[in-house]
């Protein structure tokens, strides 16, 4: 099984979940980990209490990635013909997103990874096979119209000049996005990226990843020790940088940022089960679905409501967990 993120901790976290959830999942997840991808007792696990599940039909395998600040939620699907981007209306309504490029690619996938306050989505697809994160994936923004639908001709390439592959993660208000890209060889020659209108900004660290941006533009990602092995989760702001590591975790990956300032992700344990956390003004909460295997975080907005994706013994599950009216 090939991962996008070949020689990451968190890949080894997601294998270890599917082989759980059974052969089923695996082969859903063959597909799936072409993906951008991806403690002791927890701190406060009433704090995944009272979520939603998020299964579109004929789905086996859903992750829920972003939200923004009007309650939708933007994610992947996969049934027998491949992978399909979803929105999630507010009143629960679903509608697919699926790139005209990558339909007519076996095995294709689109993805939808962030939505911002305006309603631009964007997110990758699979413009060649294999589909196993070593293809040819292109970044793309789908755009609403006037009465805030969406058609095929919305959908736009933004691509990154020299090289292969584009992950396009989230998308703040004023339309920056952030995601990686990186050539056949994934970790070495993955960055993460920063794009401002038509300028792409490339984080030096190698084998990184900008996951999350809020509207003051403080970025949230995670880069792998390619000496380790090890994942750390990492927080850039006003030109300084710090480091974002759940305490006693084996590795951190923090996936997005609120304009509160509370990021959202995941942390792995040495048994190789995975949790989500979340950081506020320097302390974590520990965030766990109830009975799941395991929990990852991926999406965060204003009010706090949360996304992501919970294993069961079947397969795995998107889910929106909404803001607490008491949570600071």
């Amino acid at each position: 099984m090939k991962c996008h993120y070949e020689g990451s901790t968190d890949c080894a976290v997601y294998e270890k979940e599917v082989a759980r959830a059974g052969q089923h999942s695996i082969v859903l997840l063959t597909t799936v980990l072409f993906l951008g991808c991806l403690l002791p007792h927890s701190l406060s696990a009433q704090l995944g209490s009272g979520f939603i599940t998020i299964d579109p039909p004929q789905s086996g395998f859903t992750i829920a990635f972003g939200i923004n600040d009007h309650g939708k939620v933007v994610g992947t699907y996969y049934d027998a013909t491949g992978g399909h981007g979803f929105l999630r209306k507010e009143d629960g309504g679903l509608k697919i997103i699926d790139n005209p490029e990558g339909k007519n690619v076996q095995n294709g996938t689109t993805e939808a990874r962030g939505i911002n306050s305006k309603g631009l989505i964007v997110g990758d697809y699979c413009a060649a096979p294999p589909c196993d994160g070593v293809s040819v994936i292109k970044g793309y923004i789908l755009t609403p119209d006037g009465a805030g639908r969406y058609d095929n001709d919305d959908f736009k390439n933004l691509e990154t000049p020299g090289h292969i592959n584009s992950y396009l993660q989230h998308i703040n208000s004023e339309g920056d996005i952030v995601g990686c890209e990186h050539d056949t060889d994934t970790m070495k020659t993955m960055h993460g990226i920063l794009r401002e209108d038509s300028e792409v900004r490339r984080f030096p660290t190698p084998a990184s990843m900008n996951n999350g941006i809020n509207d003051r533009g403080e970025i949230v990602g995670y880069y792998t020790d390619l000496t380790t092995g090890i994942s750390h989760g990492y927080l850039l702001k006003k030109g300084s940088s710090r480091l974002i590591d759940f305490p006693g975790a084996v590795n951190t990956s923090a996936w997005d940022i609120n304009n509160r300032g509370q990021i959202v992700g995941t942390y792995g344990v040495k048994d190789g089960s995975a949790h989500g956390f979340l950081w506020q003004k320097g302390k974590f909460t520990s965030v766990d679905i109830p009975g799941a295997l395991s929990t990852h975080l991926f999406g965060i907005n204003s009010e706090g409501s949360i996304v992501g994706v919970y294993f069961d013994a079947n397969t795995a599950h998107g889910f929106l967990l909404p803001a607490k009216k008491d949570q600071e």
